[in-house]
């Protein structure tokens, strides 16, 4: 099972993070040090032009093999993976929304703004949202802002099939903007003023390239 841009179950030591772009793949391992992660080891490798095109996995099992020699060469051990994904098929979107405290009926509530910005049926859309921040309209009323990311199914699926056919097991798979937006969350609502939610602070944000 994996999860689609949302939130993967408590594993003892982080996933080997695998960033896939056109021209390499990168990996970056860290161990949890204390109360502190600390960064392990990376690798990199050329990756035949062709197998990712603008953020899409054009030839499947092209990518498997690519990831399988990756691994072996980089010794890396560890088959647990996460990776990011970036492509010009993603939709990002801020939705404003009176307070909503039940999680399930607040997801339920953002899907229906989705298909207000789909032009697809939603079968072949996966989404996710992070509530990035709170505040009061002009009548007083409360209000949270969300970011919500929408992409195709078919891009996402393509890119799990090319991690679990290089014999490896995919634990996340998030946007990339995502992911950023997300690491520097405190600095963004700093500079807007708004309530943050109760979340550990940044530690890091690297571009290991």
């Amino acid at each position: 099972r994996y999860s689609t841009l949302g939130v993967c179950p408590p594993m003892p030591a982080p996933p080997v993070g695998l960033d896939i772009t056109a021209t390499a793949l990168h990996a970056v391992m860290l161990k949890k040090r204390g109360k502190t992660y600390a960064l392990v080891r990376h690798a990199s490798m050329p990756l035949p032009r062709g197998l990712v095109v603008d953020g899409e996995v054009v030839d499947v099992d092209g990518l498997s093999g690519a990831i399988r020699r990756f691994w072996e060469q980089a010794n890396i051990r560890d088959k647990h993976v996460a990776i990011g994904v970036a492509n010009q098929r993603s939709i990002v979107r801020v939705v404003s929304l009176s307070r909503i405290k039940n999680q399930k009926e607040l997801r339920n509530t953002i899907g229906f703004e989705v298909l207000d910005h789909l032009p697809v049926p939603i079968e072949n859309i996966v989404y996710d949202f992070h509530t990035v921040g709170s505040f009061r309209d002009d009548i007083g009323v409360e209000r949270q802002r969300h970011v919500v990311v929408m992409t195709y199914r078919e891009s996402m699926e393509r890119f799990r099939d090319a991690v679990i056919g290089a014999g490896l097991k995919l634990r996340r798979t998030d946007l990339s903007a995502f992911a950023l937006m997300r690491s520097s969350l405190r600095s963004i609502q700093a500079l807007e003023g708004v309530e943050a939610p109760d979340h550990d602070g940044v530690v890091a944000i690297c571009d290991i390239g």
